[in-house]
């Protein structure tokens, strides 16, 4: 009787002290996991065992779901009750109304995510920068908290440690943190700034000498990043003007270049994932981003150059050149397809990277698409095929034709297919003579009737595509220029010896014309 009286006053004691006090459980369990890691480096020291064989993962697991539960029962509650006073808001952590409970409270207060970061770089124990990629990973695709410095200044750092060397352990976590990290800055543009920086490049008046120099000669060399990249302007002879390049301020996107580094990697499936954050990453509608895009990065040069690797390893035999023109290849289609011969695997490598640029050109801004798109022109196709393309032997020019026409083929967005239009045919709004001289548009249209009947076929299959693609170019350039000028007539010579008797006719004609009636006139110039 007594026992059941004690346990019955319990109760109402407990429940006085839950409507004074909310129970605290989830609070105290994330407290007691953090500090279970931090006793870990307190008590082991120097001993070097592997992460997977420590408590560590598990304890994060654990904050990361008492966090995500503790948000979840705000979020149930804001949704029952509307009123204010029903709302748990933090009154220092706040956005637009958005509660932020005690656990992440403690968190973001004793900068967690900073140590963190800390021990991911030193990857202790071995295998912490994985598990805390992993962390950050989930973190910020569940907990909407990018906007607080107490988190992007931690995730940037994270970022730095990504794609620092190829092929490493952690390479597989460190691509899949960049693509949510991209889908996250794309929903929160405004957010994006916190991840461009400025940064301070001092350049010496020996420095700028040499830049003038280098610019006017190579349009991809590593010094053009610098000058162009600020507000320079070049004139027609490569000279910098009105500008001072002492102090250039210029732009850093950590992310971005993380995100070029992991394209390169050995690993198909990681090099796959990079470029799909990358067109994340090019299709934000933002200022700054566009401008760092379109100005301080390399991302043209290295994907041109990297067209122009796997060009140069195709095989240079009449095998590769009559298979170029039944390979369809899509970007990412070489992921999967290990089927075929070497060279059809080669061929698949090369036209499906160039449907990549050709996507990326199409989902970029503006000024992006443009600076890919020309430099596909000035190191692809200028420094690569137009040598082909004027080169005597046969082999050689049919094979450039047939390439050239299988880019157009696997071409889509108008950016890229206009410049490389312009590079076949010249540029639209070229006069007669500037039309006709340009380097490359006789030459092809001379080739259709060619003593080689495979070069004149390929020619002919060339324009062909050319005027299915329906480009603004290539009407102008091979048709209406023509009729604008009445070109389709021959002009012949007139001999100057004989000026005076075509005179003398032009004038009987015109006496006979005055003297005779409309229908006379129809009968002699008929006889």
């Amino acid at each position: 009787m007594n026992r059941t009286l004690i346990s019955k006053f319990n109760a109402v004691l407990q429940s006085a002290a839950d409507a004074l006090q909310p129970p605290t459980i989830l609070y105290d369990d994330f407290v007691w996991h953090w500090k279970s890691i931090t006793r870990y480096y307190v008590e082991t020291g120097d001993k070097r065992e592997l992460v997977e064989q420590t408590n560590i993962p598990g304890h994060l697991d654990q904050m990361l779901a008492l966090m995500i539960e503790e948000l979840d029962e705000i979020n149930d509650k804001t949704t029952i009750n509307s009123s204010d006073e029903c709302q748990i808001i933090s009154p220092v952590l706040s956005n637009g109304g958005t509660g932020i409970g005690r656990c992440i409270n403690y968190l973001l207060s004793h900068k967690i995510l900073e140590t963190l970061q800390t021990l991911a770089r030193t990857d202790c124990p071995p295998g912490m920068k994985s598990i805390v990629l992993n962390f950050f990973t989930r973190f910020i695709s569940r907990i909407p908290l990018l906007w607080q410095p107490a988190v992007y200044k931690p995730t940037h750092s994270m970022v730095r440690l990504c794609g620092e060397s190829l092929a490493t352990p952690s390479e597989c976590e460190e691509v899949l943190f960049l693509c949510v990290l991209a889908g996250k800055l794309n929903q929160h543009r405004e957010c994006v700034d916190h991840f461009i920086i400025e940064v301070k490049c001092d350049i010496s008046e020996e420095d700028v000498n040499v830049n003038k120099d280098v610019v006017s000669k190579e349009v991809n060399d590593d010094i053009q990043h610098v000058v162009d990249g600020g507000d320079n302007e070049l004139n027609a002879t490569g000279e910098v003007t009105d500008v001072e390049l002492n102090n250039t301020n210029v732009l850093e996107c950590r992310l971005v270049s993380s995100i070029l580094l992991l394209t390169s990697s050995p690993d198909c499936r990681v090099a796959l994932k990079a470029c799909e954050a990358l067109m994340v990453i090019l299709s934000i509608n933002h200022e700054k981003l566009t401008k760092f895009l379109s100005k301080y990065s390399k991302i043209g040069h290295l994907f041109s150059n990297r067209l122009v690797s796997l060009y140069n390893a195709l095989p240079r035999d009449n095998e590769c050149t009559v298979a170029m023109e039944t390979v369809e290849a899509k970007w990412g289609f070489d992921i999967t397809d290990h089927h075929g011969s070497l060279i059809q695997r080669q061929l698949t490598s090369f036209f499906s990277w160039l449907d990549y640029l050709d996507q990326l050109v199409k989902i970029s801004q503006l000024d992006v698409s443009v600076s890919i798109a020309t430099s596909v022109n000035e190191i692809f196709l200028e420094c690569i095929i137009k040598p082909q393309l004027k080169d005597i032997t046969e082999t050689v020019a049919w094979r450039a034709t047939i390439l050239i026409k299988q880019c157009l083929l696997h071409i889509s967005s108008s950016i890229l297919l206009n410049q490389t239009v312009e590079f076949l045919i010249g540029y639209k709004n070229l006069d007669i003579s500037k039309c006709l001289d340009h380097p490359l548009r006789q030459t092809v249209i001379n080739r259709c009737d060619h003593i080689s009947d495979e070069i004149s076929i390929a020619s002919l299959k060339l324009f062909s595509v050319l005027f299915n693609k329906n480009c603004e170019s290539t009407s102008h350039n091979l048709l209406l220029i023509y009729l604008k000028d009445r070109l389709y007539i021959q002009r012949l010579p007139i001999d100057e010896d004989n000026d005076e008797s075509s005179n003398s006719d032009c004038e009987t004609d015109s006496e006979l014309s005055d003297e005779l009636s409309p229908t006379e006139m129809n009968l002699n110039s008929s006889i």
